[in-house]
């Protein structure tokens, strides 16, 4: 009887250790840092993981993790990312303040004649191209082009 005890307490001890996990939430609200406006949909992760949210349109963000974490980041286009060291905080608000980034494309020359456009086949397993002239078949839409396509 004893030994019907002993397995029916390992097996409750076994079944509740995922419940040990100390769950914390984090929670903040992320701004430009020139004007103290709010960045709407911004993303707030943990780097070098797979956890992360997006802030809403007031700039409010609440992030749980299960595991301990270091240091939280926040994101948006235009915008630097901005990294904060988060271990030992008494409290879990985390505010991001953002700052201006650029991201400088590459020049682009567009010429008449020859200028080859280069059709991929979105959503198919071949990875093969082909390379139409536009001054041979002009195409005037996507659905003209799919229809071109061998």
């Amino acid at each position: 009887m004893k030994i019907v005890y002993l397995l029916l307490l390992l097996l409750l001890l076994v079944g509740v250790r995922p419940t040990w996990a100390q769950r914390v939430v984090f929670s903040g609200r992320i701004t430009e840092a020139a004007t103290g406006k709010a960045v709407p949909f911004a993303s707030v992760f943990v780097p070098g993981s797979g956890q992360g949210t997006t802030a809403d349109e007031n700039g409010r963000y609440q992030l749980p993790v299960a595991a301990p974490v270091d240091s939280l980041a926040a994101s948006a286009i235009g915008f630097g990312t901005v990294r904060k060291r988060v271990s030992g905080l008494a409290t879990h608000t985390v505010n991001f303040a953002l700052g201006a980034g650029a991201v400088s494309l590459g020049e682009v020359v567009v010429r008449p004649g020859r200028t080859p456009l280069m059709l991929f086949c979105a959503g198919c397993r071949s990875t093969s191209r082909r390379t139409i002239s536009a001054t041979s078949r002009p195409l005037s839409s996507t659905a003209t082009a799919a229809r071109r396509w061998p």
